[in-house]
């Protein structure tokens, strides 16, 4: 679920299906945005990638069109 900010209940309900999950360091460090020392990243533990397919799309409240498409 993602909810906009603001005084309105907007935003949408992603419904997902786990594709893959993986470990490969390389890969997960090529997608990492933040910029730690390696103290610091090593301290948060393992991570890990998941990739996700989006199933569905639906707004928050309701069952309509949300304007937002899946790849």
């Amino acid at each position: 679920m993602y909810i906009e900010h603001g005084t309105n209940y907007k935003g949408i309900r992603l419904f997902l299906t786990k594709v893959k999950e993986d470990n490969n360091q390389a890969l997960i460090t090529a997608m990492t945005r933040r910029h730690l020392s390696p103290e610091e990243d090593g301290a948060k533990g393992p991570k890990h990638l998941v990739i996700f397919k989006v199933d569905k799309i639906l707004p928050l409240i309701g069952d309509g069109e949300t304007g937002v498409e899946s790849p």
